[in-house]
């Protein structure tokens, strides 16, 4: 890790005197031409052309930076720039050629035009906060104090837990952490006892944040401490400064009783993660109320599925993904290639959250493994082989309402119809695999719930069949805009219809290729904003070719 610091540390202190400054291909975009080897390791000159192309390609965003981040900001903010943007290279490149190349028996050496998205690179560090502007995050330093009877090399881990569970805070409630560099000897921004208001305002200012938080941890002299590490009576006490105003804001502060002859903070003192989560998040809801509601902007992942894909596959992972990812997301496919899909995804979770979700996504068909590499999620899917459910029996009785009913109060304006619906679904048939066997010509009661609920059945088509029809009757009013989409059994989309408002039934029919034995089909709502309180009846209809008489002679 510290040989990458210093390499682009390097890079970004000596790119004025290098001669590979940009040539300008538009007002967005900057065209650069940059050099970069890697070592040939067991003969993988494959390998070695990645890592070289890889290098280029962050010395040519570390070259950008210059151009939009003045020099003051650029050196201050370095750390964050380091995490959270060069390893994102891919996000804001718009295309690179490679020049020429040359391959020795030790290294490979790659000469690259690349062409930076300069306008995706300036909205994404603004919406970090590094340049400021609509949106901007606040830029906030942590800073930990540690007032304790004992040498600092046995409590360090106290500093390194306290200040990831703040910032983890800070970031949850819209506020960019500036991380500290690798290399600090302490593994956190450290002031000596005491921790004043001045120095806050003056170690924040010169990081260049908006904010700066303290947290410090002193003994409390109002408890009995007998000498015992083991049970150290510490107050633990949490205050932010406001740079742009230079004011000291709320102190929050609580006791707890810290474990400091172990060496594993983490493990031996669950009480004190305990509180400090809750100072943290007080401290998070303290700069909301007083910043006013800090918008969380989505940022931008990559993604890569290696190897071949089917499409009730593909179709399956982005419905599940995106059904944990939450309303902030969106995935964009940025390119298809045979030996994959390359991806884009915005969202306002961190790498972390992101691969935690992986980690616990279920596909039915398909496993999931994946690693990050350089910034970039990397995944496989693998088949799992797993069978699908068919619909259940109902037979009940449905109650069509034309109004919403009053509870307790029987009115029959209220009703619109009554049915007899002889089929359920049943879940999980959110995805392509698991879409429920169903037959055709039978009531099948469905709902849409979550918002991005999607509810898909497979329906085998009779042989002469010509035409079908499709309805998606909901059973209460001002419900949610139904959309149906048709596929046939290898995952290419026939019909997209939707209902022409919400609270509409949605309905449709279509001639049918004789060449289609089975239909896949979605039903969902439009904008997946909705769900339903009231179930929907889908029927699906199916019109056979007359038989023509023969004539007698």
């Amino acid at each position: 890790m510290k040989k990458k610091w210093s390499t682009i540390s390097l890079v970004i202190g000596l790119l004025l005197a290098l001669n590979g400054l940009p040539s300008h291909a538009s007002e967005k975009q900057d065209v650069y031409r940059v050099s970069a080897y890697s070592p040939i390791d067991g003969g993988d000159i494959a390998g070695a052309q990645n890592s070289a192309v890889t290098a280029a390609k962050e010395k040519a965003i570390s070259m950008a930076l210059t151009r939009i981040v003045p020099e003051q900001t650029l050196t201050s903010l370095l750390p964050l720039l380091v995490e959270r943007v060069i390893p994102k290279f891919d996000t804001f490149i718009a295309n690179y050629k490679i020049i020429n190349q040359d391959v020795s028996n030790r290294a490979y050496t790659v000469h690259v035009s690349v062409t930076v998205d300069l306008d995706l690179l300036r909205k994404y560090l603004t919406s970090l906060g590094v340049i400021k502007g609509p949106g901007s995050r606040p830029l906030a330093v942590v800073y930990v104090t540690l007032d304790v009877p004992a040498e600092l090399d046995n409590v360090k881990n106290l500093g390194v837990l306290a200040t990831e569970i703040v910032s983890k805070s800070l970031e949850n409630s819209g506020v960019t952490v500036v991380p500290i560099q690798p290399d600090d000897e302490f593994g956190f921004r450290f002031i000596r006892p005491p921790q004043l208001s001045e120095n806050l305002l003056t170690e924040g200012r010169h990081i260049g944040a908006d904010l700066a938080a303290g947290i410090i941890f002193q003994m409390n002299n109002d408890a009995n401490w007998d000498g015992n590490l083991a049970s150290t009576p510490l107050k633990v006490s949490l205050q932010w400064a406001d740079l742009a105003t230079e004011t000291m804001m709320k102190v929050n502060f609580s006791e707890a009783i810290v474990d400091l002859g172990s060496e594993d903070i983490r493990s031996s003192n669950k009480n004190l993660n305990r509180i400090l989560s809750i100072l943290a998040d007080n401290l998070g809801s303290d700069i909301q109320a007083s910043l006013g509601n800090l918008e969380i902007t989505p940022i931008g992942h990559q993604l890569s599925i290696k190897g071949p894909i089917s499409t009730p596959m593909y179709r399956e992972f982005v419905y599940s993904l995106m059904s944990r990812l939450g309303e902030a997301s969106d995935l964009i496919p940025s390119r298809f290639t045979r030996d994959g899909i390359e991806m884009k995804l915005w969202t306002t979770k961190s790498p972390e959250e992101v691969g935690t979700i992986l980690d616990d996504l279920k596909l039915s068909g398909a496993t999931i493994q994946w690693e990050l590499r350089s910034g970039k999620f990397l995944l496989t899917l693998s088949s799992d082989g797993e069978e699908a459910k068919g619909v259940r029996e109902l037979g009940e009785e449905v109650y069509f309402y034309k109004r919403l009913p009053v509870p307790g109060v029987e009115n029959p304006e209220d009703l619109k119809k009554i049915q007899i619906v002889l089929w359920k679904e049943e879940e999980e048939n959110g995805t392509f695999s698991r879409a429920n066997m169903a037959p055709t010509g039978m009531g099948i009661l469905g709902r849409i719930d979550p918002s991005r609920d999607h509810d898909l059945f497979r329906f085998e088509i009779p042989r002469g069949a010509v035409e079908i029809y499709v309805l998606v009757e909901q059973t209460g009013p001002n419900e949610v805009q139904p959309r149906v989409r048709m596929f046939d059994s290898s995952g290419k989309l026939i019909r997209d219809t939707k209902a022409k408002a919400r609270g509409r039934n949605a309905y449709f029919s279509f001639p049918i290729d004789p060449a289609i034995q089975e239909i896949v089909l979605s039903v969902e709502d439009n904008l997946n904003r909705y769900t339903s309180m009231f179930p929907y009846v889908l029927t699906v209809g199916v019109k056979i070719a007359e038989k023509e008489d023969d004539e007698s002679s």
